[in-house]
């Protein structure tokens, strides 16, 4: 695992030579486009360890092979679709009233085997690595991935705060939150949960204390332990990993259960924020952080500590993960 001292800039520090992409360059990557850049393909190849499926469906009498990421936000999907230069957008929804979702494909052989000299070596995750491999061996029994496609390629890629791979997990997996946080006693005195009596004057004077954190959810399983444990040394942190179950029961997989970590010290957010500077966030999530970053900057100088200073950040506060619906669906619809 690479990790950088605290005193040592990021921007100083050399990229360490962990993912292979050569493969997809020389025999995947579509002729008709610019060439991708590295940092896109790593943030990618992060989104796809959190958002991606691989799979099958069923065409006639005969499993084909199939890949897919979807998401609510049309803009990221379309962005990926251009960049790569190949595979279909297409939308669909779960509900009949609920929310329309937004699907980058891939179906046909030549997609197929383009993204599979990405993916080949250069997946994080053991659960990816497992199911990948049993995806291409599926398709070689049908004829696909012959040379120079290399299915025993060594996974070589790894957790670095020089790639742009977390960057991109964080985009499909993680949460930016902060709120203010009062006992229940003195949450009753001001009669809190009645908009129309809330005073924030005197919600300010009563100096309520500031949460503010990142954290990041997958499926519970050994090997996930193993990379959240990584990834909190990585951004220094001593928080304990947190295991609970979906109380959303919307689908077949509410049974999973989960684990999260979170970084809620300076220590770890001045890391995260150097990072993020550096290894943008390419979704939405990209406004989520900008203000969350806001409140980081006010926190880092104590405005939080004062009446005055909290009733400058009480709208920021409310705002870290309010989209409103107008500018989304103009931007990313």
């Amino acid at each position: 695992m690479f990790q950088i001292n605290e005193c040592e800039s990021l921007e100083t520090l050399r990229k360490a030579p962990c993912f292979s992409l050569d493969d997809f360059y020389n025999y995947g990557h579509a002729k008709h486009v610019p060439r991708i850049s590295e940092n896109f393909l790593e943030w990618f190849i992060g989104f796809f360890e959190g958002d991606g499926y691989l799979g099958f469906r069923t065409v006639v009498t005969y499993d084909r092979l199939y890949f897919s990421i979807c998401q609510k936000e049309k803009f990221i999907i379309e962005k990926i679709a251009y960049t790569f230069g190949f595979g279909s957008v297409s939308s669909f929804k779960n509900k009949k009233n609920g929310p329309i979702y937004w699907r980058w494909s891939l179906d046909s052989k030549s997609s197929i085997e383009s993204i599979a000299f990405l993916l080949s070596g250069n997946l994080i995750l053991k659960s990816r690595q497992k199911q990948f491999l049993n995806w291409v061996e599926v398709g070689q029994k049908k004829g696909m991935f012959k040379p120079p496609f290399n299915k025993n390629k060594p996974w070589l890629a790894q957790l670095s705060l020089n790639n742009a791979w977390l960057s991109g997990f964080i985009d499909a997996e993680g949460c930016f939150y902060a709120n203010f946080q009062m006992s229940s006693l003195v949450l009753k005195k001001l009669n809190f949960q009645n908009q129309n009596s809330f005073n924030l004057n005197q919600f300010c004077e009563l100096k309520p204390h500031l949460w503010q954190k990142m954290t990041l959810t997958q499926c519970t399983s050994p090997e996930n332990l193993l990379v959240f444990k990584e990834i909190l040394n990585l951004f220094k942190s001593s928080s304990s990993i947190h295991c609970f179950k979906n109380k959303l029961k919307t689908n077949e997989y509410s049974k999973n259960q989960y684990i999260r970590i979170e970084f809620k010290c300076l220590k770890s957010q001045d890391l995260i924020v150097n990072y993020l500077s550096k290894y943008k966030l390419k979704t939405i999530k990209y406004i989520s952080y900008r203000r969350w970053w806001r409140i980081y900057l006010r926190r880092k100088t104590k405005l939080h500590l004062s009446p005055q200073g909290i009733k400058r950040l009480y709208r920021l506060v409310k705002a870290v993960n309010l989209h409103k619906k107008e500018v989304y669906i103009k931007n990313y619809q």
